[in-house]
């Protein structure tokens, strides 16, 4: 998962070559001497001259190894003639600082959680006209994702994805081995996941184990039932009987006898990460996919992964995906050459080329799940392809206070779990607390 963290500035200029293709599908003809000439909505067109844009990355964890090796080295090779001066948040470079100092930005990486800020900073944009010059076919991409990509803003294109995060399921082989428990499945339910975890959640030579944990409040946004949070007035929306259902199958796990929930585990949160990769006493853990155990950050467990269990009354459907995507500011001056950077990294030969790093693409054909995660040690001879649902949830609706019902929410399940009050009081009370709060918001703009 893209994390918020600011990190050290990491700047590079990447060579990054940008003609179009030699085929006439890039918008130009062949003259009566068999030579091409160029028309308006063409790579040469666009990039007749060198040209360089300023890619921005607004947190830390992603440095230039990475984003040449999964989608650099393909734009290099395709196009000739654009650089990239790519910056790196931190010290002297955050967002608002950047902004401060006129730096202007071309392409900013964003989420679709995450793409509030850069509108309240007035770094949105719209790309429909230039998807329209160059032909871009938006049925590429995998219905659901296309839905939030033009949810982000209605009415508009503000950017296009790259790929897909969503939450995944993973387990510890070992601790199944350890009391002679079967491995968990790709299909299974939650109820056949909460008897698998009944079994696991014991004691053992004094040390508690558990069965079941979330490492985030993910679940909650990206819910496989698609319910929202707030309604289309931004008030509150969950104070009712499917999101307390799709709550008490969740809080039930860390209900089991012998889970022994305190305020610092709930079963829910940052503490079972640790639990899971470093205490290795939590035997199933949702995260997001993107989050799988890396040996090269010290973590070797024998972990594998299967399908996110499944709601009966939602069979096959996983849960809701967290696009990433590129955002071209309205007040890029070389909206051409960045939008045809951007377009390139939805090419299908890309699209594949990094599902073998682990990036879940975007794209509606799905035969990249056949070589997800082969080139990624971590992955290898794992179940890896389980991690990306076959089917996302549909989504439930971009808000910008959509993360003060979040907070709230979890704030309700962590209290019914500690016992100090009933699933009803909690909803309610949390329902209350996130009006006001956006009520307050809403007074001071």
């Amino acid at each position: 998962m893209v994390k918020q963290r600011i990190a050290s500035l990491g700047s590079l200029t990447l060579s990054i070559m940008l003609v179009g293709a030699c085929s006439s599908g890039d918008g130009g003809s062949l003259t009566a001497n068999g030579e091409k000439s160029i028309e308006a909505g063409s790579a040469e067109t666009a990039l007749k001259e060198p040209v360089q844009i300023t890619i921005y990355y607004p947190w830390s964890g992603y440095p230039r190894e990475t984003f040449m090796e999964t989608y650099g080295n393909y734009i290099v090779k395709k196009y000739p003639n654009l650089s990239i001066n790519y910056i790196q948040s931190g010290t002297g470079a955050t967002m608002d600082e950047l902004i401060a100092s006129k730096t202007e930005l071309d392409l900013i990486m964003t989420t679709s959680n995450a793409y509030q800020s850069l509108q309240d900073r007035g770094l949105n944009g719209d790309i429909t006209e230039l998807a329209k010059k160059y032909k871009y076919d938006f049925n590429r991409l995998d219905p659901i994702v296309y839905e939030l990509t033009k949810a982000l803003e209605p009415g508009k294109m503000a950017g296009l994805p790259f790929k897909v995060n969503a939450p995944g399921f993973f387990y510890n082989k070992d601790l199944f081995d350890k009391f002679g428990v079967a491995y968990v499945k790709d299909g299974m339910t939650w109820d056949e996941v909460y008897e698998t975890a009944k079994k696991l959640t014991r004691e053992d030579g004094g040390i508690k184990y558990r069965g079941f944990g979330i490492r985030t409040t993910n679940f909650i946004t990206f819910n496989q039932l698609s319910l929202p949070r707030l309604d289309a007035g931004s008030k509150a929306a969950f104070f009712t009987a499917e999101w307390k259902s799709f709550l008490e199958n969740f809080i039930r796990f860390s209900q089991l006898p012998g889970f022994a929930p305190t305020e610092k585990g709930t079963g829910i949160g940052g503490p079972s990460l640790d639990m899971f990769a470093k205490d290795r006493t939590l035997a199933m853990l949702v995260q997001m996919n993107s989050d799988w155990p890396k040996e090269e950050q010290g973590v070797k467990m024998n972990w594998d992964a299967v399908t996110f269990p499944e709601f009966k009354s939602r069979p096959g459907v996983g849960p809701q995906p967290e696009a990433v995507y590129f955002v071209m500011p309205s007040t890029s001056k070389k909206k051409d050459a960045a939008f045809l950077a951007m377009s390139a990294l939805t090419d299908e030969e890309l699209q594949f080329q990094a599902a073998k790093s682990g990036a879940a693409p975007v794209l509606n054909n799905t035969k990249w799940r056949e070589v997800y995660g082969s080139q990624e040690p971590n992955l290898k001879g794992r179940n890896a392809a389980a991690l990306v649902p076959v089917k996302y949830a549909a989504t439930n609706g971009i808000n910008q206070y959509n993360a003060i019902a979040e907070t709230n929410i979890a704030g309700a399940v962590n209290s019914v779990i500690l016992g100090t009050t009933d699933m009803n009081s909690a909803l309610r009370e949390a329902e209350e607390k996130t009006n006001k709060t956006i009520e307050e918001k809403l007074k001071a703009k």
